[in-house]
């Protein structure tokens, strides 16, 4: 009824915001913090078990806060382990014996099983309680957080986009329509359109270059280096980032880095549309023939294969700033790029390790939920939400 109304008094009578919340970092940052450890006793298969609650009761309640108690179209996204996109990064490290490259994200604390287990206790209350969740195995949550996005505009092209994470990664995806709120032991900070989060800088296209600056990862001595608006990834791939355990490119120093980025501002180059996580597109190719086709039958399909190619995004970059920099460099951008591609980027691996773009297959739109089905839900572990 709502949506068939806004129909006929257009977007701006909608005050809703899609939040797409990245899961684990809020999970890991309620396990280090001072909050109060709760459990609830449970008879399981005739024997008394203690159960920690700690991480379902605060991530649920933050989340149903979030999502204005379920009034906001609502999206959670989970971690699994990604194997292909290790493996890729292994590859390089056989390919490039000029530095020293570790494992991606090799660095990070691992979780315990009982960590993981309460993160899957959430998950499964969460999708009881009618609350969009998404989780898959080999894809990290800001894999499904790319897909996600790409579904809310299709579902709601005049709603603002909110992603709630600690992950700098997703920061590429900031444009007019989606914000990126990115924890912070620092700062607090949101325009004067959207809602303010306690220990959450928003970054938009306006606050991008303020914010991204003062990231310690872009801060060399006394040389901080430049990331206007949109060139963190450009940033990460040539500078690298020891919290994802990637070096960066030698010979490229932090001036040298940011005299290639005002150079590229002074040659009136497309910046703002250079480094951003692009869309692969793919081809079905009948191998028969050996060419694209765009209609087949039944009978067809044994000789098809799906061929996935890179993003105009990654073209649009390498075109751009190769004029400026050697080949080598050129191929060293387009590796990183390929390797920290969100939503699966289509990786030259052995079959099993590879990773197809990740779809989401729901047909209708994302919603909000109904806060009492959450309630109840959630109430088999004596979790009490705050109601509106």
């Amino acid at each position: 009824m709502q949506d068939s109304l806004l129909e006929q008094i257009g977007g701006n009578g909608d005050r809703r915001r899609v939040v797409i919340i990245d899961f684990n970092h809020l999970a890991w940052r309620y396990k280090f913090s001072k909050a109060t450890g709760l459990s609830v006793n449970r008879l399981v298969n005739g024997v008394v078990q203690t159960i920690d609650t700690t991480i379902p009761a605060y991530t649920i309640k933050q989340i149903v806060r979030w999502a204005n108690f379920g009034v906001n179209p609502t999206i959670v996204c989970m971690d699994s382990p990604v194997v292909s996109r290790k493996k890729y990064f292994e590859m390089l490290t056989k390919k490039e014996s000029s530095f020293e490259q570790t494992d991606y994200k090799g660095d990070r604390k691992r979780a315990d099983s009982d960590f993981i287990q309460s993160i899957e206790i959430t998950g499964s209350l969460l999708q009881r309680g009618g609350v969009h969740v998404f989780k898959q195995p080999n894809y990290e949550a800001d894999d499904l957080i790319f897909a996600c996005v790409q579904k809310a505009k299709k579902d709601y092209p005049y709603l603002p986009i909110d992603i709630i994470t600690g992950d700098a990664d997703l920061i590429p995806l900031v444009d007019e329509q989606v914000s990126v709120y990115m924890k912070s032991k620092v700062y607090t900070y949101a325009n004067e359109v959207s809602p303010l989060i306690k220990g959450y800088v928003q970054y938009t296209p306006e606050s991008y270059q303020q914010y991204a600056e003062q990231l310690s990862k872009f801060k060399v001595g006394r040389t901080v280096i430049a990331v206007p608006y949109n060139t963190l990834l450009l940033a990460k791939i040539l500078r690298g980032d020891n919290s994802d355990g990637l070096k960066g490119k030698e010979d490229w120093k932090p001036r040298m880095y940011n005299e290639l980025i005002e150079i590229l501002y002074d040659n009136d180059e497309p910046v703002e549309e250079l480094a951003r996580y692009g869309e692969w597109t793919s081809t079905i190719i009948d191998t028969r023939t050996n060419q694209p086709v765009t209609s087949y039958t039944k009978e067809d399909i044994p000789y098809l294969f799906q061929r996935y190619e890179e993003p105009k995004e990654l073209k649009l970059l390498l075109d751009v700033v190769g004029k400026y920099v050697e080949p080598e460099d050129i191929d060293f951008i387009r590796d990183r790029y390929i390797g920290m591609c969100l939503n699966g980027a289509f990786l030259n691996l052995p079959d099993e390790y590879k990773r197809r773009p990740y779809e989401i297959k729901l047909k209708e739109p994302f919603k909000g939920f109904d806060i009492n089905q959450l309630q109840e839900a959630v109430s088999v572990l004596d979790i009490r939400l705050p109601m509106a």
